[in-house]
């Protein structure tokens, strides 16, 4: 008994400190994916999900302290005296494996669950959107507290601001026509290129017809649908077409 005693103190003066590092990596590792997947993983930051969070990491901890098992048995085999110059494997193994399952299970909750044949068939249904004339079609491709700017404008938040940015768009393009050019994915970001071309003959129109290229930038959240779009185009070709200066 005094001997068993002696080994777990001996086990618990290592392991526990350590256990601070392993916290730091697995933290380390989710704080990574949020801030990638910035401004849609914000939404993740509801009660349920930090209670799920929370009983994660628990989990994590308990999973730790099969360090012990590992420790008290080789010590016990009779390797006592050489054991204490390779805790360290066990140490950096453990660590880098529970870091790899944190990665897997942050990637899920934090990257859009959209495969890369469904996103191409997301954004195929978006331009459509553009076309229809219906601008809370376009909003619909958005959550429900998404965002659209265009050319580091003002934001238009919310599915309600995004209808009229389309409408205004739709408004004076009676007959405008998106075409989608291209599409990249990067991890929880999507590239959406576009070319859109009409004859701007809304109210106050020019009469003239116009032909621009740009893309916008999308992050999409964990439902699927885009929280954040950073549009770009070129102003100055599109006023130059516009107004014929």
């Amino acid at each position: 008994m005094s001997r068993f005693r002696d080994i777990a103190a001996d086990a618990l003066r290592y392991w526990e400190p350590r256990r601070l590092v392993y916290n730091a990596v697995l933290l380390a590792v989710v704080a990574v994916h949020f801030v990638i997947g910035l401004p849609a993983s914000k939404s993740l930051l509801a009660t349920d999900n930090l209670l799920g969070a929370f009983i994660l990491a628990v989990l994590a901890n308990v999973a730790y302290c099969a360090a012990y098992a590992v420790d008290l048995f080789v010590q016990f085999s009779g390797l006592q005296t050489s054991w204490p110059r390779r805790r360290w494997i066990v140490l950096v193994v453990g660590t880098a494996f529970a870091a790899a399952l944190t990665h897997f299970f942050a990637q899920g909750l934090t990257g859009s669950s959209l495969d890369p044949r469904d996103l191409h068939a997301f954004a195929t249904r978006y331009t459509a959107a553009w076309c229809s004339q219906d601008p809370a079609q376009v909003a619909s491709f958005f959550a429900n507290d998404g965002s659209l700017t265009i050319n580091g404008g003002k934001p238009a938040v919310g599915r309600a601001a995004i209808t009229e940015a389309a409408r205004g768009f739709m408004t004076a393009f009676p007959d405008m026509a998106v075409r989608m050019d291209r599409l990249e994915r990067h991890g929880p970001t999507a590239e959406y290129r576009w070319t859109l071309t009409g004859t701007n003959t809304g109210p106050g129109g020019t009469g003239r017809s116009v032909k621009i290229s740009g893309y916008e930038e999308w992050t999409i959240g964990p439902d699927g649908l885009i929280a954040d779009s950073q549009g770009h185009f070129d102003a100055a070709d599109y006023d130059r077409q516009l107004h014929g200066r």
